[in-house]
Parts: structure tokens; sequence; C-alpha cells
């Protein structure tokens, strides 16, 4: 049981960190692709058509009427490898100094937001602190309960802990957590490059229309900058959010062996 317990937390993992972002950032560059209009053949050299409503409806269409198992296996592929571009962006270590104060923290100059956003349109999505510190000294206990020495960092005592409760737990929101901070930093970073996709289009369009003194072809400009607005709020609510559940990846690491020494 604890073996089927695991691999459908591994499972879990697979879906909600690297499939489902992989498929959200496929739809974000499906709707700058719309968006373009004519100016996706400029920018592919007639590679990509134009992408219209009536196109894609007849697509589903196509599927309503008969599935193509190969195309279906192709998108899955391509959310695959789209996921883990994604998460191996988005995971980059962060140096200590780079890292921002936890969400709420600061905000009263209202700089802390600005700066995290910033830093994640460089595709440095920052960390917060990787536990709260009030829990210091359960943290310390656990250190004497599974052994280790005092001294030992957090990077040294987390992966420990972590197996420690994969074995002896049934139940434990360590997965949870670490999914969800996991499907939180690659939705930023989809985010951003959904964001700077739009930024390529646009500047494309620019010089598009300076070669051809004004005569070329254009995008489709509301919704290319509405689509841009809406990725810079995701980066804003995703980071934060990525922010919040890494803190409380750490804090239920240490609150659940405190608890196991406690109890057992």
């Amino acid at each position: 049981m604890d073996q089927i317990l695991s691999k459908i937390a591994n499972l879990g993992y697979e879906i909600w960190g690297i499939f489902v972002p992989g498929t959200v950032l496929l739809l974000f560059l499906t709707f700058t692709w719309w968006c373009s209009g004519p100016l996706i053949e400029v920018m592919t050299v007639g590679s990509l058509s134009i992408a219209e409503v009536k196109t894609v409806s007849g697509f589903f269409a196509l599927l309503n009427r008969e599935v193509k198992f190969g195309f279906i296996a192709a998108l899955a592929v391509a959310a695959y490898f789209a996921g883990n571009l994604l998460h191996w962006v988005s995971r980059t270590p962060k140096a200590d100094k780079d890292r921002l104060p936890n969400v709420g923290e600061g905000s009263e100059t209202g700089g802390d937001w600005k700066l995290r956003v910033l830093n994640c349109l460089r595709l440095s999505i920052p960390k917060s602190e990787s536990y709260a510190p009030y829990l210091e000294a359960q943290l310390n206990e656990g250190k004497v309960f599974l052994q280790m020495p005092e001294n030992a960092r957090w990077e040294q005592f987390f992966p420990v802990a972590k197996a420690f409760l994969a074995a002896k737990l049934q139940t434990s929101l360590v997965s949870t957590y670490q999914n969800k901070y996991t499907l939180h930093r690659s939705l930023t970073a989809a985010a951003v490059v959904w964001f700077w996709s739009g930024v390529i289009v646009e500047l494309t369009a620019l010089v598009v229309s300076y070669v051809t003194c004004g005569a070329g072809v254009g995008p489709r400009w509301f919704p290319l900058l509405f689509s841009q607005v809406t990725a810079l709020v995701l980066i804003y609510g995703f980071s934060a959010s990525y922010q919040y559940n890494w803190k409380l990846f750490g804090n239920t690491i240490i609150t659940e062996i405190y608890m196991f020494k406690r109890m057992g």
C-alpha cells in the first residue's frame, strides 16, 4: 500500500508539476499566435498560417468525429517537454542574497512585489525563506531526532526529513505543498514566456511597419495588449503563491517531524 501511495504521489507531481504547466504554456502561445494575425506569416516565413476562430472550431469538430491518436500523443509529448522546460528554467538555483522578503513583509513601501515581478521577468523567480523563523526550536529538535549535527544547514536537513516522513507516514502534507509550489512556480514561468512572446510580436510589428512605411500587416493589438496585462497579473499572483507554498513546504516538514517525535 505504501508503494502504491508513493507512486500516486509521484504521478501527481508529474501531472501538476509538468503536464499542467506545459499544457498552459501551449495554450498561451496559441493565443499569441492568434493575436499575431497576418504577422505570423511574416515572422515564420510562411511556416505558420493565420490562426482563425473558425479553424480552431473546425479542429474540435474533427476531434469529436474522429480522435486522431497520433496527434493527441504529439500534443501530450509537446506538453511534457514544455512543462519540463518550464521546470528546468524556473528552478534555477537562487543565491541567498537574491531571496526576497516573504509575502507581506516590507509591503508598506510597495517595493517588494515590484522587485519580485521584475525578477520573474528575468526568469529568476525568487524564493522566500525556507521556513518560518519561529520554528527554529522545533527544527533543532528535529535535527537531534534524526541524529544530524546541530549546525546542519536546511539544505542538508530537509531531504533527510522528507525521506523519513515518506517512509513513516501514510499521509503527509509535504507532497501536497511540494506539488503546489512546483505548479505555481512553473505557471509563473509560463506567464513570463507569454509576456515576452507578446513583446516579440509587437517589436516585429513595429519593424515591419517601419520597413513598409506603415503599409505592412499588423497584429490584433487589443487582445495582444490585454494578454500582456493578464500575464503580468498572473506573474504577480502565482509568484506570491509560489513563495507562500514554498514556505509552507518547509514549515510542514519541520512540524511533521516534530509531531512524529512527540507522539512516537
